[in-house]
This record gives structure tokens, C-alpha cells and sequence, in this order.
């Protein structure tokens, strides 16, 4: 490419050195000098990560994916929440509270930058927790359970297990146990996001 600018921009769409030649011609009298100069076009990293996401008080896992043809990639993890940057190359980072946070990371090399900002989400953690009318039972009797579990945010499902053999997945169960003695019935509630929590009870 050519051109008759005084002060021209150009952009290389490759890296590489580059041999520039400036023509100039004197007036009104044609004397003509040129010179050459060379120009080094370094490459561009190419930005590039995961998320992988967690559930409350879990720290969430960043996986880098970016990559440069030559020279060394540094980093600069801005994890959105205020907190301070991170220079590693896979951090992770525990979020102090629920939701979603976009993250930028910077990658440099050969004085270029390239950026790419991606949501990273920390999801609410169920507490499990259910009651148990009190007294003793008899075989064969129903005995109702009542889900007491809690979610910040979103909706979450259950799975009891009465550890004689039966399990149910409704909210508040009814249950007959058919042999006399002791079983500890285990709550797990799920969250939508797979976020887990169990509580047990005799």
C-alpha cells in the first residue's frame, strides 16, 4: 500500500517486520531523497477463558485459555466485584455474595492487549431443614414430615430418604414405617443450579 499523506496511519493486519519507505520529492525543483525505516508489528493475543461456576461460599474456578504465536503473556483478572485484580493465570475467586459478576481479563504480550469480559455466577445455597411431629410411632402408621428448607434465591427441590428402603421427592411427605426400631431420615435439599444441602433427624 501507498500513500501521499504528509502524516499517514496504517493499519498491518499481520504481524511481522515491516520495511517502510518515505519518498520525497523537493519543489520546485524535483531533487528526490528517500529513506527506509523498518517497523515491527508484534501479534495480538488471542484472549480466550472458562467460568466455571459455584455455589455460595465455593470459590469460582477461571480457566485461561488465551494464547500468543510468540513472546510471554502476562494477565490482569478484574473479577467485578471491587475486589483487588489478580495477575495469575487460573485464579479463582470466592464472591462474598450471590448473583452474577462480569469479569474482564486483560492479556498482554509484545506491549499488545487484547480483552474479553465474560459473567461469572455464584448460586445460593439451599439450608435443609425439616420437622418431625414429636413422640413415639407405631408400624404402619403415617408419620408426616414437614420440609422447612430455605433458598435466597431461585427454586429448589428435595429427596428424602427414610433409610428403610423408601425415598420420596414430594415437599411435606407422608411416611408408614412397616418394621419397629430407629431410622435417621436424611432431608437433601437441591437447589436448581445443583446446589446441595442435607439435614438429618431420628
Amino acid at each position: 500500500d501507498t500513500s501521499e499523506l504528509n502524516s499517514p496511519i496504517h493499519e498491518y493486519l499481520s504481524a511481522g517486520s515491516f520495511n517502510v519507505r518515505l519518498v520525497v520529492t523537493s519543489q520546485p525543483y524535483g531533487i528526490v531523497k528517500d529513506t527506509i525505516q523498518s517497523v515491527l508489528v508484534s501479534e495480538i493475543p488471542k484472549v480466550a477463558f472458562t467460568v466455571l461456576n459455584k455455589c455460595e461460599g465455593i470459590a469460582v474456578d477461571f480457566l485461561n485459555k488465551s494464547t500468543i504465536g510468540s513472546g510471554t503473556l502476562t494477565y490482569d483478572w478484574n473479577f467485578g466485584d471491587g475486589s483487588a485484580n489478580s495477575t495469575a493465570t487460573d485464579p479463582n475467586h470466592l464472591y462474598a455474595i450471590t448473583g452474577g459478576y462480569k469479569v474482564t481479563l486483560k492479556a498482554k504480550a509484545n506491549g499488545c492487549i487484547s480483552t474479553l469480559t465474560k459473567s461469572a455466577y455464584t448460586f445460593a445455597q439451599p439450608v435443609a431443614n425439616f420437622s418431625v411431629p414429636a413422640g413415639k410411632f407405631c408400624t404402619d402408621n403415617e408419620v408426616q414430615f414437614s420440609n422447612l428448607s430455605t433458598l435466597k434465591d431461585g427454586s429448589m427441590g428435595q429427596l428424602w430418604d427414610f433409610t428403610d428402603g423408601s425415598e420420596a421427592t414430594v415437599e411435606n411427605p407422608n411416611h408408614a414405617f412397616v418394621a419397629p426400631g430407629t431410622f435417621p431420615v436424611k432431608l437433601t435439599a437441591i437447589s436448581e443450579f445443583g446446589c446441595t444441602d442435607i439435614a438429618v433427624k431420628n
